[in-house]
């Protein structure tokens, strides 16, 4: 065997085994499902409109839901590395940069949730950020406090999940119904999601588990 392919070998393992290890942080889960969800949501704007400039305006900044959901992304994205930095550090530093992230993303389910109001979404993707951002805000005051009802905080934010999944799943079961089928970008979207929201399922769970 050659000296390149030992070289790509190592770099496959190193990478794998780098995956490994971050599947353990929920911050990187997080995260993991914040990148999916926008670079094909991004990919799917761009490729529906053919002008990339225009539609990277509008995705981001187009009007007051896009502005509400880009802000959102940013919180959830540093709210994703602030638990990524959490599990690399001591108990008590972990604690407080723990709460720090719950609240971070209990404000990014409120401005999901204002994004969502503004473009008239279905109850079940409201009532979505709103179980976030009740569960989160609620961890953060519990941590540290009353590890029963910061428990219960983390079922709630795992439990808000289910009525996002649904939402999300929406086109796939029109589809699989027979009724007006969605178009295929749609169903490219729902299946993103779906996978988004499990990832993000994980997430929750690992900090849940955390607590144990």
């Amino acid at each position: 065997m050659s000296d390149n392919s030992l070289a790509t070998i190592g770099q496959i393992k190193g990478l794998t085994s780098f995956a490994a290890s971050r599947l353990h942080s929920p911050g990187f889960l997080y995260n993991a499902g914040n990148i999916l969800g926008l670079c094909i949501g991004l990919a799917i704007a761009v490729a529906g409109s053919g002008r990339s400039g225009q539609t990277l305006l509008t995705y981001f900044a187009g009007d007051a839901s896009a502005l509400c959901l880009t802000a959102a992304t940013l919180v959830f994205f540093v709210s994703g590395a602030v638990y990524e930095r959490a599990w690399q550090v001591l108990d008590r530093m972990r604690l407080r940069m723990v709460r720090s992230a719950d609240v971070l993303s209990g404000v990014g389910a409120l401005l999901l949730g204002a994004s969502l109001m503004l473009v008239g979404q279905p109850l079940l993707a409201l009532a979505s950020a709103a179980l976030n951002s009740v569960g989160k805000f609620g961890s953060a005051l519990a941590a540290g406090r009353s590890e029963q009802i910061c428990r219960y905080c983390r079922w709630l934010v795992l439990g808000s999940r289910t009525p996002g999944l649904m939402a999300s799943a929406a086109p796939l079961l029109a589809a699989a119904v027979g009724s007006v089928g969605p178009s295929g970008q749609d169903l490219l979207m729902s299946v993103t999601l779906v996978a988004c929201y499990l990832v993000w399922a994980g997430a929750d769970f690992l900090l849940l588990k955390a607590g144990d």
